[in-house]
């Protein structure tokens, strides 16, 4: 689907907001020049890359005000897991900053010097063109060009007049009473609480230790991720696929699991990986977290077939019997079943809570994007069967 460019995005810290919506975005070298002092969020190896890109022969990176395409990129993800997403706003800018003097356009990440190409901006449509398709991705990977070519960007030379600057995005609403109380009564900016963009779930329900959460489980920070698998070794739709693209060594594991019979309905098999996920969604951040493992959970016998809610119901009871000895210490898992194996959250919904209630650990249940569940089946009341 064509995507518009109806907006550019700047990434900024909370502290820097006033300022910045007074004096505008400046380029590194004008914030140096200037004396600013901000609280600053930028990654060092990155700053340095940048500051080595030559463009027309005199000028660098340093010297251009940088906006990205769309904000939901590696780099936003980075600095939340960096500086809290508390801290964090996003600003939308009007694209006829297009009609500055000395406008360029960078095809991806303008800090990969061999890779990303920096254009003049006749060349937008272009460039906009060749990148719409990553721009439209909810996830990125290194090695089919995604990850680089969704944080292309816009360099203005200097600075970009704060006129530009129209929206202002956060990840909820009370972040965006802190940025209403930072303006004060002459605020004439619009604030949206747009939790998707900074890959945040929303909560439906809470009981005890499970939160059930509408959104992406891949960037939830939990210690395993569940994956709804057939028996067969195929990886074909839904987060299987989406699991088989981003982490092949998964795919991997499981295909040996189904070949060895370690993996069958009723018995998940646990793949300790030895690293985070954070390694693939973020930019330049050290990888320094606690590995991911992922639960292979079977859900049917066959990838053509329906799921199975009995098969469901004895790994749920294998989990509630495993969990502690097999070192799990946080659990994510999809609504088991409820997507593309057809079956119903009104009877999967209430059997998850009932054997992943009152584990000794954090559990979230994120809702199937396939389909709508109505407000009655996401109550306490029903789903306790009360």
């Amino acid at each position: 689907m064509a995507r518009r460019l109806y907006s550019y995005f700047y990434i900024v810290h909370i502290n820097n907001l006033k300022e910045i919506l007074e004096r505008g975005i400046f380029s590194h070298n004008k914030v140096f020049e200037l004396g600013i002092k901000p609280e600053m969020i930028s990654n060092p190896e990155v700053m340095s890359l940048r500051k080595q890109r030559i463009l027309d022969g005199e000028k660098t990176l340093w010297d251009y005000a940088n906006v990205y395409f769309e904000a939901r990129n590696p780099m936003l993800w980075t600095i939340i897991k960096k500086y809290g997403i508390e801290n964090i706003v996003v600003l939308g800018v009007k694209p006829a900053i297009h009609n500055l003097e000395g406008v360029k356009i960078a095809d991806g990440n303008a800090s990969r010097l061999s890779e990303t190409e920096v254009v003049s901006k006749e060349k937008l449509k272009e460039v906009f063109l060749s990148i719409k398709d990553e721009l439209n991705f909810e996830y990125w990977k290194e090695t089919d060009d995604s990850k680089r070519k969704i944080m292309a960007e816009c360099l203005v030379p200097d600075n970009i007049p704060p006129e530009y600057i129209d929206s202002i995005f956060v990840a909820n609403q009370s972040i965006a009473d802190k940025v209403i109380s930072i303006l004060g009564p002459k605020k004439r900016y619009t604030i949206i609480a747009q939790p998707y963009h900074f890959f945040q779930g929303k909560v439906r329900t809470i009981i005890d230790n499970i939160s059930i959460i509408q959104g992406d489980m891949f960037f939830s920070q939990v210690q395993t991720l569940t994956i709804s698998v057939n028996t067969v070794g195929v990886m074909g739709k839904g987060l299987a696929s989406r699991t088989k693209y981003q982490f092949p060594d998964v795919f991997d594991y499981y295909k040996v699991a189904c070949n060895d019979g370690s993996l069958k309905m009723g018995v998940p098999v646990l793949y300790k990986r030895t690293k985070s996920v954070n390694e693939l969604l973020s930019d330049y951040l050290e990888d320094d977290d606690e590995p991911t493992w992922f639960l292979l959970f079977p859900t049917k016998t066959h990838f053509m077939y329906n799921s199975d809610p009995k098969g469901i119901e004895q790994g749920l009871i294998w989990i509630k019997d495993n969990y502690e000895k097999l070192g799990i210490t946080s659990l994510a898992l999809p609504a088991l079943g409820c997507g593309l194996g057809k079956l119903s959250w009104s009877v999967i919904g209430p059997m998850m809570v009932k054997y992943l209630k009152g584990l000794k650990i954090k559990v979230s249940i994120y809702l199937p994007t396939e389909k709508n569940i109505c407000e009655e089946w996401l109550t306490e009341k029903f789903l306790l069967g009360l």
